[in-house]
């Protein structure tokens, strides 16, 4: 029983993951951190409304371990921006 619920749940993930990742346009950079001595990739999600010459602002969501979570993140605070919820937001992905 448990590693049936643990498997339905990882394909669940899986699923969830995999569906939600080409959604969004998401811009690559990288900054060197002095603290750790070494270059750090980003990832980042624009509004789709963003403009540089544009002087709106908008909220910047950090997500730590960019790299794999930064669809999830991505979605929930498009769900909720949809909902009402929330403001539209730039994320930030932080590589490990």
């Amino acid at each position: 029983m448990k590693k049936s619920l643990c498997l339905s749940i990882l394909i669940i993930n899986l699923i969830f993951h995999f569906s939600h990742a080409q959604n969004f346009n998401i811009l690559s950079d990288s900054l060197y951190s002095e603290v750790l001595k070494e270059q750090r990739q980003l990832q980042i999600i624009l509004p789709k409304h963003y403009s540089r010459e544009s002087k709106e602002k908008f909220d910047v969501i950090y997500a730590l371990d960019g790299e794999s979570t930064i669809s999830e993140v991505a979605f929930v605070q498009q769900f909720l921006q949809k909902e009402g919820f929330v403001p539209p937001a730039i994320i930030v992905g932080v590589h490990n």
